[in-house]
């Protein structure tokens, strides 16, 4: 019995479609923590930025301060830059995308309905459907979300840090 399940057509379908959808929501679950860690990081450098500017009172401060500033300003840029979604282009030379919500968007209920209507006579072409979605976030919204956040970290560590032995430095020695 358990022998004809395993070869059985529909579980088949039944375990390509678990596995789509376990994939899928990883991704969501990937798109959720890089915003959640770029809203954090954001956070934390609003914090450094006024910290910073009262550091400046002190000129053996001053050129410490002002890269901490500057470190801010760009680990926000990168963190904000992370989170900002990318516009979708329609390109005619590759096939629709029927899942992407900024293609859906732009055609007619009509005609998205039609379209969907044939695409989910034949399961597998769901499944080329989510196979290509799948691919798309990958590509195109992980792969620059995360890109966009490890240089805001590299750029917090290193500014940070120079800024850190500047400061450092010159309240040690009271040179300027």
């Amino acid at each position: 019995m358990s022998e004809e399940l395993i070869h059985n057509e529909n579980w088949k379908k039944a375990f390509r479609g678990s596995i789509l959808s376990s994939v899928i929501s990883k991704q969501v679950t990937y798109v959720g923590v890089s915003d959640q860690r770029a809203q954090g990081i954001i956070a934390l450098n609003t914090l450094i930025v006024p910290l910073a500017l009262r550091g400046m009172e002190n000129e053996a401060y001053f050129l410490g301060s002002i890269v901490c500033i500057l470190t801010s300003c760009f680990v926000i840029l990168f963190a904000t830059l992370s989170i900002l979604h990318k516009q979708y282009k329609i390109d005619k030379s590759h096939p629709v995308d029927l899942l992407h919500f900024s293609h859906i968007s732009r055609i007619p209920l009509s005609e998205y309905l039609e379209t969907m209507r044939s695409e989910m006579v034949e399961t597998n072409n769901l499944a080329v459907l989510a196979v290509r979605d799948i691919h798309y976030v990958a590509s195109h919204v992980l792969a620059r979300k995360f890109f966009w956040l490890k240089l805001a970290y590299i750029t917090f560590l290193f500014g940070n840090f120079s800024g850190v032995m500047l400061l450092l430095y010159f309240s040690v020695f009271k040179i300027i």
